[in-house]
């Protein structure tokens, strides 16, 4: 686990160009929860923090999570940004010889951020899917409800560019056609109760 001693929370913002997605995606994010507070028939519970929110990176262990584990770190040092407690999730899933290496690996950059880090291991079952969807299904549940656990609302996940344009192509190739883009969305309901978010969405690899 990660030491949970606060850092001083700076004034200015950094102005990596990771970090600016990071804080524009969550802008909208806190946005989006505020006009649902807004239209909710118990305000009073869907309202968001006033310091912010308890925010969950989705951390594989591989670059493009770490990228962003990094930048929601930076940000969260930010006052005013949005983020009251930040927290990493990672999905064991044991399916690979080096799932526990991953892990490790997890462990450690998140304590040199000081971001706690709840591990949830899974088990994949195929029932007549293919492994990856297995896998995924399993992935998104452990994050929901580690979510939920930890009083979050707000899920980050590292999907890029280039991720939106391979589910592009495999969505038109199935017959999907323009729906394809369309199913990938920079942010979206999840778990019917939560938000996730996409911030490099737009970012290359």
């Amino acid at each position: 686990m990660a030491s949970s001693r606060a850092r001083p929370r700076k004034t200015d913002p950094d102005s990596s160009p990771l970090l600016q997605s990071v804080r524009d995606a969550l802008a909208r994010a806190l946005d989006r929860l505020r006009d649902e507070a807004a239209q909710s028939s118990e305000p009073m519970k869907r309202v968001p923090a006033r310091r912010g929110e308890v925010v969950v990176v989705a951390l594989s262990g591989g670059r493009d999570s770490m990228a962003l584990l990094d930048a929601a770190a930076r940000l969260a040092r930010v006052r005013g940004s949005g983020i009251r407690r930040l927290l990493a999730v990672h999905v064991h899933h044991g399916l690979s010889p080096h799932a526990d290496d991953w892990l490790a690996h997890c462990e450690a950059e998140c304590a040199a951020r000081d971001v706690p880090l709840v591990a949830r291991h899974v088990e994949v079952r195929r029932r007549g899917r293919g492994i990856e969807a297995a896998a995924r299904e399993a992935r998104y549940g452990a994050l929901a409800e580690a979510a939920r656990d930890a009083g979050a609302r707000i899920v980050l996940t590292a999907h890029h560019r280039e991720d939106r344009l391979e589910t592009f192509l495999i969505q038109w190739l199935r017959g999907a056609g323009v729906d394809g883009l369309a199913a990938f969305p920079p942010s979206r309901s999840f778990g019917g109760d939560l938000l996730l978010v996409r911030p490099f969405v737009e970012v290359a690899r």
